[in-house]
């Protein structure tokens, strides 16, 4: 084979090598490429506390813009609403459900709860979909005052507790 022919085969050959590198590079960045999803996020909680049987108001119910005497709460009524608006259609699975978690201090050392209880008020849910809106509606949750108010009673008899209870709502979800 003459020289120009080793010249042409070798520089073809590289030409190649060369192209097939380059669309692999190409390749392997398109696949890396991440989709950019826009999205508005909304959600909106009220409630409303029912009372017992009591002389003080006037109304078997108050509003959240009122402030609650403990012991005159029966239950608390709980609407939540969860938007999630995308710019383009996905298929998404969501997961929600709500835990109570009631947590009792002393009055005299509040740095560590002496009492930690966790609730489910609304066992775990999961709905598959495929849209551009991901929505949660959560109506009418009661939750019962009433059986956390009787624990923290109990510790009045030994300490001066102090008690949080804490709803929480817990939403996730993931979508292609």
């Amino acid at each position: 084979m003459s020289n120009n022919k080793k010249i042409i085969v070798y520089a073809s050959t590289l030409i190649m090598i060369l192209i097939i590198f380059v669309l692999e590079i190409d390749y392997g960045n398109k696949k890396l490429e991440k989709n950019c999803v826009n999205y508005t996020k909304e959600s909106n909680i009220n409630y409303i506390a029912y009372l017992k049987d009591n002389s003080h108001y006037d109304s078997t119910y108050l509003q959240k813009e009122f402030n609650f005497v403990a012991s005159l709460i029966d239950y608390f009524n709980i609407d939540y609403n969860y938007l999630y608006s995308l710019d383009e259609q996905i298929d998404y699975e969501l997961n929600y459900g709500i835990d109570a978690e009631l947590e009792i201090y002393d009055s005299e050392n509040d740095a560590k709860p002496i009492e930690k209880k966790k609730y489910t008020l609304l066992e775990k849910e999961t709905k598959k979909d495929q849209s551009q809106i991901i929505k949660v509606d959560l109506y009418n949750q009661k939750i019962n005052y009433e059986t956390y108010n009787k624990i923290v009673q109990e510790w009045k008899k030994e300490i001066s507790p102090i008690a949080n209870l804490k709803i929480i709502i817990n939403i996730e979800w993931k979508g292609k």
